[in-house]
């Protein structure tokens, strides 16, 4: 039997015309793609979310960077030269105020800030300038655990700040809001016959007050459950201002 031509013409025809067009779809596919990655914005990192090649930030440092450290230093209680704030240098106040933290928290005791170190900071500081509600809503004693830090608190404005430590385990100090019950100036304690000058009890026993162990002893020690000041002028300047009935927040 013979077999009818092939149409070959038309066969060749239609595959280089599929051909062509697919070399077209993918020519405009790839030039979709190219365009769409060009378009994309690569992440700048903030003053607050630095990149690592950032660290580690050193002495005579300048820059957001030293802005967003001293801020956070002075927020939980350190002072900075109001020169290198100006400026955003990391200078001689600086170095001071890192080598306190350091010690209070337990960090390595370096002139210079690593990525570890700039992330502790961070979650200590918290949102600069941010407090309890309870704290900002009547003057109120502002007691921050985690920060190590008493704040006396008028008219929603940190007024002054004080370094401080807390009960041991088995002792710890207590958190919530409660209102000052007594003052006693120079309190001796009856259960261990130890001085607690310039005491501002709020809870049951528990009180803020002067104690020249952590002023020795920093915070290798700790308290049986009170709120120990280690600043005798701080601890004065405080108890002469607060009123019995007035607000303490432990948090």
């Amino acid at each position: 039997m013979t077999m009818p031509p092939l149409p070959f013409p038309r066969l060749i025809a239609r595959v280089v015309a599929g051909t062509l067009m697919t070399t077209v779809m993918l020519g405009l596919t790839g030039i979709g793609a190219r365009s769409s990655s060009a378009d994309e914005l690569t992440p700048t990192p903030s003053a607050t979310s630095p990149a690592a090649s950032s660290f580690p930030l050193r002495p005579g440092d300048q820059g957001p960077l030293i802005k967003v450290f001293h801020e956070r230093l002075m927020w939980l209680g350190y002072p900075v030269a109001g020169s290198e704030v100006v400026s955003r240098t990391y200078g001689p106040s600086t170095a001071r105020a890192l080598a306190s933290l350091e010690k209070k928290f337990w960090l390595p005791d370096d002139d210079y800030v690593t990525l570890k170190t700039w992330s502790r900071i961070r979650t200590l500081a918290g949102p600069v300038g941010v407090l309890p509600k309870t704290c900002t809503s009547a003057d109120s004693i502002c007691i921050s655990t985690e920060q190590k830090l008493v704040r006396w608190i008028v008219k929603g404005k940190v007024a002054m700040t004080a370094d401080a430590r807390f009960g041991l385990p088995g002792a710890a100090t207590t958190r919530g809001t409660f209102s000052v019950a007594r003052k006693s100036r120079d309190h001796v304690s009856s259960l261990y016959r130890t001085a607690m000058p310039f005491s501002i009890f709020y809870h049951g026993g528990q009180a803020v007050h002067y104690s020249a162990y952590f002023k020795r002893d920093g915070y290798y020690g700790a308290s049986r459950g009170c709120v120990n000041l280690r600043d005798l002028t701080k601890a004065k300047w405080l108890f002469n201002r607060v009123k019995v009935g007035g607000r303490v927040h432990v948090y």
